[in-house]
């Protein structure tokens, strides 16, 4: 059994038990999930008329709430969950458009995903313009070896790799630049500093 597959099972169980426990103080969230539709309040209503069957309706609608609450207690860690996320990427977001040194995210092939300002500012490039370039087209011809070879370090597992090189601006001017490159497995991108 995967240790995924255990957390999973372990969740369930804690889920089930605070649902359970809940619904026996009467503290049981309200968020007024899925209403039982006709047909199965009838079957419970003709169950529970059936004394030979009456607790078995008894048991099948404490089911039914049980599974209502663990529902809406799911509901409200999703919706918790997102707002945490949604403040973290914010954070981190505002983290990295302030950072003073030029930071650029690339696809594993170098095409740029994310530019902060100071790269922009760094190689004369509105930030807008920066998107989707393939960073590999900013250096300088003399330096497209060592940008593979740069590449392929990190893609063989490298944890930091850098690289002095020079890279040519609109206005024909060269900018040195001494990139740091760090892949950020699992996301399938690269994370470059540059100074």
């Amino acid at each position: 059994m995967s240790r995924y597959t255990k957390a999973s099972d372990k969740r369930a169980m804690i889920l089930r038990h605070t649902a359970e426990t809940a619904l026996r103080k009467g503290s049981a969230p309200l968020a007024g999930g899925i209403p039982l539709d006709r047909e199965a309040l009838s079957l419970l209503f003709e169950m529970a008329s059936d004394p030979a069957r009456s607790s078995d309706a008894l048991r099948l609608l404490q089911e039914l709430q049980v599974h209502q609450v663990e529902l809406d207690l799911q509901r409200e860690e999703l919706e918790n969950s997102e707002h945490n996320l949604s403040r973290e990427l914010a954070l981190y977001k505002t983290v990295f458009d302030k950072m003073p040194n030029a930071c650029l995210v690339t696809t594993l092939d170098g095409r740029i995903m994310e530019a902060n300002p100071a790269a922009a500012s760094l190689l004369r490039i509105p930030h807008d313009e920066l998107m989707g370039q393939a960073l590999q087209a900013l250096l300088k011809a003399e330096n497209q070896t060592s940008w593979r070879d740069m590449l392929q370090q990190i893609k063989t597992g490298e944890q930091s790799v850098s690289c002095e090189l020079e890279a040519g601006t609109r206005e024909n001017e060269t900018v040195k630049l001494t990139l740091s490159g760090h892949s950020m497995a699992p996301v399938d991108s690269l994370l470059f500093w540059v100074s």
